[in-house]
């Protein structure tokens, strides 16, 4: 029997595909940061981000959407239920393609007070069996130590770890004793974020192997 995720998807004609804000719809108030694509079409689609740096510089990193009106605002918003439009700081880096985005978050102004490991075990209970959503759990300590200072390489948060792929990757850093936490997603925006999440519906929709072509 079809599981209850292909039956609703099979049942709609039409299907979204939130494209690059997909991370950012899962919590509100993103930060991203993601690459821009070699090609000229989708670097002005994706942030507007020149082919080459200018000649005196080299340009690597650039914040922008500082009008707060960036045009995914209105999709985040409805894909994640939000009655107010999230503050989004985007920025875009000089790499071909790969995101990573972070969502502050202050615990004691959310219902309940949850802890850190609360967000982690709510995460993983929602994505449990996802083929494409993985949630970090046992590995998020040494994670968050190796990460305390700027001066070493952390592959798994290399934002560009999960290229040309469809898959996600979700973590929950926080202190208890702050009570902060900051959830991360980890993603390629051209697949997970545009062509893979694609694919995957149309699987999804015409009854298919939801990994089919992925």
């Amino acid at each position: 029997m079809a599981s209850p995720k292909w039956a609703a998807a099979s049942a709609r004609r039409f299907a979204a595909r939130p494209g690059s804000p997909t991370p950012a719809a899962l919590p509100p108030a993103p930060w991203h940061c993601c690459g821009r694509s070699s090609k000229p079409r989708c670097c002005r689609r994706i942030a507007e981000f020149d082919e080459e740096p200018p000649a005196w510089t080299k340009d690597a990193f650039r914040i922008y959407g500082l009008t707060l009106a960036h045009k995914h605002l209105p999709e985040i918003a409805a894909h994640a239920g939000l009655a107010h439009p999230p503050v989004f700081a985007p920025s875009v880096g000089r790499f071909a393609q790969g995101m990573i985005v972070q969502v502050p978050l202050a615990l004691w102004a959310l219902p309940g007070s949850p802890r850190p490991a609360d967000l982690r075990d709510a995460l993983a209970a929602a994505y449990e069996g996802e083929r494409f959503v993985t949630v970090t759990k046992s590995e998020t300590a040494a994670l968050q130590q190796q990460g305390a200072g700027a001066s070493g390489y952390v592959a798994a948060l290399d934002p560009e770890s999960l290229n040309g792929t469809n898959r996600m990757r979700l973590f929950v850093f926080g202190s208890a004793d702050r009570r902060q936490a900051l959830l991360v997603a980890l993603l390629d925006n051209l697949g997970k974020g545009a062509s893979g999440a694609a694919v995957q519906n149309l699987n999804l929709m015409l009854g298919l192997d939801e990994a089919a072509g992925l």
